[in-house]
């Protein structure tokens, strides 16, 4: 359906259009998460992804893929799902 603006028309018509592309746009933005963002995990979060015990983390030592940030363990969920798969740490 064409509709057709007179040309003291076609400043609103244009503002309508570029609030209703901002709208859009907010709404893809937050529908998708970033491609290159990684979701990190604490300890918590990391035990309930896998399934096991907190305590069992301490327990894997350093089999299981973590790092040591602010003097916290943390885990990438992207590793932890390779190591699921694999069955064994990347080094």
């Amino acid at each position: 359906m064409t509709k057709t603006f007179t040309f003291e028309q076609l400043p609103q018509a244009v503002y309508s259009l570029t609030c209703e592309v901002q709208e859009l746009r907010k709404l893809i933005e937050s529908a998708t998460p970033a491609p290159n963002a990684e979701e990190i995990l604490d300890r918590k979060a990391a035990a309930k992804f896998l399934g096991i015990a907190e305590q069992t983390i301490y327990q894997m030592g350093d089999r299981l893929p973590r790092r040591k940030r602010f003097g916290k363990l943390v885990f990438l969920k992207s590793e932890l799902e390779e190591f699921i798969i694999k069955g064994k740490k990347e080094r």
